[in-house]
């Protein structure tokens, strides 16, 4: 049987409330936040920081801490 070996799982949805870490492209670091609401278009996330930000992302850009 043949398959691709590359192919990534999907990521899971994530849900309001969920502690979560948040990727800051400009300085490649991660820092901890919370999921505020679920966006219209898929895969995006509203997200609280804790310096009081709110910051709008992709899934990709946001990895669960449970």
């Amino acid at each position: 049987m043949q398959y691709d070996k590359t192919a990534r799982q999907p990521l899971r949805s994530l849900f309001r409330e969920d502690r979560i870490q948040v990727f800051n492209p400009a300085g490649g670091t991660w820092t901890p936040g919370i999921v505020q609401h679920v966006a219209d278009t898929p895969l995006s996330y509203l997200i609280a920081t804790e310096k009081g930000e709110t910051l709008r992302r992709n899934r990709r850009q946001l990895r669960a801490t449970g």
